[in-house]
């Protein structure tokens, strides 16, 4: 009876290992197998016998032997499972019993690799430069049942074998787990670290669990994004559209696809992408810019030091929704006024709460909707989401339908266009701009939160992009649009952040009618590709010192610049993005003047802002920057 048991222990152990194996497909024609571990001998050796004393645990009740080698020798959690089964269950129960049951989870809980795993990970991270294995230390574990599922569930998403996670869910949800506060779900913030990690091991391009390719080189992007067909498919958006088909809205331009999408986006284009287009919109965003500044101006007075901006990212989600809501609806919210408007701020929740469980729902089976919160924080915040925009179509519409009835001229930008000169039913129009709403703000402010961290960080920077500010524009004057386009440094500054911070860390392509050949290797038509984007910006063929924030690579000053693949922020083709003329014009106007008026100077309480993953790349903590006055304000 005592061998069933340690049969029990054992296979756990040796059929794992079979399955972490997969397909690496090298820069060169060799077709290589590689395992997650990359395990020695030695290695396995010492596992096998760390299961083995397990077995001796429960089948001899030897507590002690359990002390006598640590399975992965970071710390102590997988063998508290049969110790508590010893002390809580021994007196009663067969050890065979004992043996196939506790054992079974818990070898099962060590063999997909939780504790192992995320220090292998924080080593990892520690080699590569500009990282620290403090990257992963909000992955704590402690010694109770759900955090030990909590643990290998963060192991199996950050190991890249995502169909393990279906089973710890299930062993998580358990009566006998008392469910607590979800922190395992925080583990999905650092996978875009993972892409480095990944790419460091497997190589340009490899098959993921999902049977995905995942390409991590701009040579190996670029021939995906060529082989581009008329209408692509971007990946599986399936749990944006369910929200939609629930409530009877159409698709935006970023959930349609075949004809449709591009009928749709023939449509959009007209009055956003072409440069002539957005540059008439350089006057609205103008007026929205200084209205920031003085935001700016009217926050320092409130801090100790006459200077200090607390959360400069949620002011910068102010700006954005003001400057998009603008252009979209034509009209001012108030977000820049010295009392919000009621609803702004919940707008900007619904965003955050939204995109925070977007991943989670994505990969959690339709089950464990009922029993788990993510699905209910997920449609609250599209919820919230589609109730603010509805709101604001609703209102554009009637102003429109009162000057038809009235037989009144329109003139209008962009809702009134698209309302008054094409063909779009009011369920796309719903669709569509509450899409670009949702990208307008959430991508924007983003990447000028970043900005603005950086170039605190980096004085020298800051202080060139001054010197252009300075002399490009007289102080009396604000700049066009026309003007800060023509600017280098300044959108080199801003090349370089998306660069380093890339909006979407990871994209998707389905190459739908055609066979395809990338990087010398044949796939067949349907075949899914992952991009990494986060993983291609840190190339270091591509980039010298890609940790370094350097705007002068993206300079034409006669040095080589670098692939242009290398960072594609908008994405490439027809698929790019609808909004990139006028987020670029946006971001260029406002740093102009934020640059000319205060130099940024960073919080020395503060510490360092890392990265997290929220399906946008995000800081993990609120940003607070010193504006120190440069004493234009008049010119402002």
């Amino acid at each position: 009876m005592r061998w069933a048991g340690i049969k029990a222990a054992v296979l756990p152990l040796v059929l794992p290992l079979r399955s972490h194996r997969r397909l690496c497909v090298t820069s060169g024609s060799e077709v290589v197998w590689s395992d997650r571990y990359g395990c020695t001998l030695l290695h396995l050796a010492g596992r096998l016998f760390a299961h083995v004393l397990k077995v001796l645990v429960l089948c001899c009740r030897a507590t002690v032997c359990v002390l006598l080698w640590p399975p992965c020798m970071r710390c102590c959690v997988c063998w508290l499972w049969p110790v508590v089964a010893v002390l809580v269950f021994g007196g009663g129960i067969h050890p065979s019993v004992l043996s196939a049951v506790f054992l079974g989870v818990g070898c099962f809980t060590e063999c997909v690799c939780h504790v192992c795993l995320i220090g292998e990970l924080g080593d990892k991270a520690a080699a590569i430069p500009g990282r620290s294995s403090e990257s992963f230390g909000r992955l704590s574990v402690c010694c109770s049942g759900p955090p030990v599922c909590a643990a290998a569930f963060v192991g199996c998403v950050a190991g890249g074998r995502w169909w393990r996670c279906w089973c710890l869910v299930v062993v998580s949800i358990l009566p006998s787990c008392p469910l607590c506060s979800w922190e395992w779900v925080a583990s999905l913030s650092v996978c875009h670290v993972c892409l480095i990690y990944n790419k460091q091991r497997y190589g340009p391009m490899f098959r993921d669990p999902t049977n995905a390719i995942c390409v991590n080189t701009p040579k190996l992007l670029e021939e995906v994004l060529r082989n581009d067909e008329k209408f692509p498919s971007r990946g599986d958006m399936s749990i944006w559209k369910e929200y939609r088909d629930m409530k009877g809205i159409g698709y935006g331009p970023f959930t349609e696809e075949g004809e449709k999408w591009y009928n749709l986006r023939v449509m959009l284009n007209k009055r956003m992408l072409l440069p002539k287009e957005s540059a008439q919109y350089g006057g609205v965003f103008n007026d929205v810019v200084t209205d920031f500044i003085k935001r700016i101006y009217y926050l320092r007075q409130g801090s100790l030091t006459g200077d200090l901006v607390t959360n400069v990212g949620n002011e910068m989600y102010h700006f954005a929704l003001e400057g998009i809501a603008s252009i979209l609806f034509e009209q001012r919210l108030g977000c820049l006024e010295k009392e919000i408007p009621a609803g702004t701020q919940d707008f900007i929740n619904s965003i955050v709460q939204m995109f925070s469980n977007n991943m989670a729902v994505h990969l959690l089976p339709k089950w464990s909707r009922n029993l788990l919160p993510f699905w209910g924080r997920y449609i609250a915040g599209w919820e919230g989401i589609f109730s603010f925009a509805k709101q604001l179509i609703d209102k554009k519409m009637e102003v429109i339908h009162q000057h038809l009835e009235n037989h009144q001229d329109m003139e209008g930008k962009y809702l009134t266009y698209l309302l008054s000169n094409t063909q779009l039913s009011t369920k796309d129009v719903y669709g569509s701009i509450t899409e670009l709403l949702l990208a307008g703000v959430d991508t924007t402010s983003n990447t000028l939160t970043w900005t603005m961290y950086l170039l605190s960080k980096n004085p020298q920077s800051q202080d060139k992009l001054y010197k252009e500010v300075s002399t490009s524009v007289p102080a009396d004057r604000i700049p066009s649009a026309e003007e800060v386009t023509q600017m280098p440094y300044l959108k080199a500054i801003i090349k370089e952040t998306l660069r380093m911070y890339p909006v979407v860390p990871l994209n998707a392509r389905i190459i739908m009618e055609k066979d395809v050949t990338i990087g010398g290797y044949h796939f067949p038509k349907k075949t899914s590709f992952s991009f990494c984007n986060y993983a291609i910006s840190y190339d270091e063929d591509t980039f010298s010192e890609p940790f370094t924030f350097k705007p002068e690579r993206w300079l034409r000053d006669g040095h080589k610049r670098p692939n242009p693949f290398g960072s594609l922020p908008f994405g490439f083709g027809v698929r790019a993005c609808v909004g990139r003329r006028i987020a670029e014009v946006e971001m260029y106007l406002i740093l102009f003047r934020i640059i000319r008026c205060f130099e940024i100077k960073p919080d020395p309480t503060m510490g360092e802002l890392k990265s997290i993953n929220r399906t946008v790349l995000v800081p993990d903590k609120p940003l607070n920057l010193h504006f120190v006055d440069r004493g234009c304000k008049n010119a402002a």
